[in-house]
Parts: structure tokens; sequence; C-alpha cells
């Protein structure tokens, strides 16, 4: 038993030896082909160099791998410099190093470079999202700030949001609010012009989320009269939370009288929830339009209660000859306020 225990043993110490001999193989191979691949970054040959960023991809985590892709990023070739921006950006696993030189690729001069990295603006922005935790002099807690990106960066992201391709400028609109504190205030304000209809759209939902400002009131105001429905419809919908206001009520009032009916019953919905409107006979001509949205119709419905005794017939109308969708909820709520 001792000895079949002791050749045993001699057995796994064996095998052990042989696994670890294996793994150093592997890591001395490993290093000799980061080292030949970053020898043949220095090749004239555009192909070679092309091979050489896509073999470095698969070693990206090895400090010198990505640190020889970070550098590829500047090649002179479009390919090795697309190729190895894509190795940087295809998974989750970034190199912190290599955050910034990513974003400076916004501003290359290849539009399909470009479109990558617009669209991995949102790992990027994970990556540099350090909040610096600022104590209160006066002791009692403090507060957080986003850390400052260096000025050069700023200035690439905020030429990107003018790119004269439309992919690259929609990739920034999705990544406004990350960008935003660092960022010119009326950056997205061209954008409401865009030739681009999902561009505009995008426009018009963040810079809706901040405070209004006189440009920005007055560019709304102009979108009325957008030859886009979906446009029209966009802004109605979304400025109807900020009714309250005396210039966005008098967008909805423009509204109210658009072409398309579900551009105004966006603008109706707006107008009754800060009960800006009590014009029944008008109310009455949308809810009661069988081309109205249905979700758009049980808003309005949700709201009319507001008026009180005033829209109990238009109520009790709706619940008998309104759509279908919302005559129920028109019954409710004539019920509950008679």
């Amino acid at each position: 038993l001792i000895l079949f225990f002791l050749f045993f043993r001699s057995y796994i110490n064996a095998e052990n030896l042989i696994i670890n001999l294996q793994k150093q193989e592997e890591i001395e191979n490993k290093s000799e082909t980061i080292q030949k691949c970053i020898r043949d970054l220095e090749s004239d040959n555009p192909d070679t160099r092309h091979s050489a960023v896509l073999l470095l991809g698969k070693y990206k985590k090895s400090p010198l791998a990505s640190s020889a892709l970070v550098t590829a990023l500047k090649d002179s070739n479009a390919n090795v410099r697309r190729s190895a921006l894509v190795s940087l950006v295809e998974d989750m696993f970034v190199p912190q190093d290599a955050v910034f030189p990513i974003i400076r690729m916004l501003s290359d001069e290849d539009v399909h470079i470009r479109r990558i990295t617009s669209s991995a603006m949102k790992t990027m922005n994970l990556l540099i999202s350090r909040n610096i935790f600022i104590p209160n002099p006066n002791g009692g807690g403090g507060r957080f700030v986003s850390q400052p990106l260096p000025k050069d960066l700023i200035d690439v992201i905020e030429i990107a949001f003018a790119d004269n391709d439309a992919v690259v400028r929609k990739n920034m609109i999705t990544q406004y609010y990350n960008f935003k504190d660092q960022l010119p205030p009326d950056i997205l304000l061209p954008l409401l012009d865009d030739k681009d209809t999902e561009i505009k759209l995008l426009a018009i939902e963040n810079l809706i989320r901040g405070a209004p400002t006189d440009q920005l009131r007055e560019k709304l105001e102009k979108l009325t009269g957008d030859e886009d429905t979906r446009v029209r419809q966009k802004l109605a919908q979304t400025i109807k939370f900020l009714g309250n206001e005396a210039k966005m009520q008098t967008i909805l009032y423009k509204l109210l009288s658009d072409s398309a009916i579900n551009v105004c019953g966006e603008a109706l919905a707006g107008l009754l929830i800060y009960r800006k409107i009590d014009d029944i006979n008008k109310i009455r001509e949308i809810i009661m339009n069988p081309e109205l949205d249905p979700e758009i119709g049980c808003q309005i419905v949700s709201f009319l209660p507001m008026m009180e005794k005033k829209a109990l017939p238009l109520l009790k109308q709706i619940a008998e000859e309104g759509q279908s969708s919302f005559r129920a909820q028109a019954l409710n709520s004539y019920l509950q306020s008679n």
C-alpha cells in the first residue's frame, strides 16, 4: 500500500510538471507571437500590418498587445486602423489606456471608422464615467462630480455631432446625456434642422429633457410647420408635459389645428393636462375622430374629468359612440364624476 501511494504521488507530481511545462511553453509562444506582430507593424506592406493587427486582437488582454493595437490606430492605412479599432472595442474588455485614443477616432477621415467609434461611445462612457467625490469644505458630506475630459477630446466629440454622416450623428445623439455636462448647451439645436428625420426626432426627444431656452423655443415653434407628420407628432408628444409654460402652450395650440389627427390628439392631451383648453366642441371633434390612435384617445379620456361637470356630456357620448378602445374608460369616468 505504501509503495502504491509513493507511486501515485510520483505520477501526480510528474503530471503537474508536464502541465506546468506546457503552460510555460504557451506563455513563451504567446510572447513570441506578440513580439513578431509588433515587428510586423513596422512593415511597409499594409497587408502585413493588417495581418499583425488581426492576430494581436486575439491577445489584447496582454498590455503589450493592446498597446500595439493603440499604436496601430494611427496607421496610415484605413484598413489597418479599422481592424485595430474593431479589435479594441469588439467586446466589453477595452483596455483603460485605449479609451481616449479610441474616442479620438471620431475625427478619422474614414467614415466607417467614425461609425464604429460613435457606436462604441456607450462603452467608452462606462469606462470614463469615474465619479469624483468632492467633500464639503465645511464638513458634513459632499458631492459627486464627473471626471472632466481633456479639451481635445471634448472638441472631437463636439465635432462628431455635426459629422457629415447621418449614422455618426445619430449615434452621437443617443449618447448625448452621457456627455451633456461637458458639451456646449446648444450643441443639439442645429440637429432640429437636420435633413434626416430620425435625427430630428432624436434631437427633439433629448432637447426637451432640459430647461427650455429662447433659442430652443424658437426652433420648436418652427417645427410646427415641418413637412413630416412624425416630427410634428413627436413635438406634440414631447412638449405636452411642458404645457405649463406660455410658449409651449402656444406651440400646442398651433398643433391643435394640425392636418394630422394624431398630432391634434397629442396637442390636446398636453393642453388638458394643464387645463388650458375648455372648447368642448374642439375636444369632441378630435376624440370622436375614428382615425385617432386609441392610445392617444385613452390619454385624452383620462384627462377629461379634470374639466369636471363640463365634460360629463362628452364622456357620456364617448361611452356610447366612441372607439371601443376607450368606451369603458369613458363610462367609468362619467359614473365617477356624475
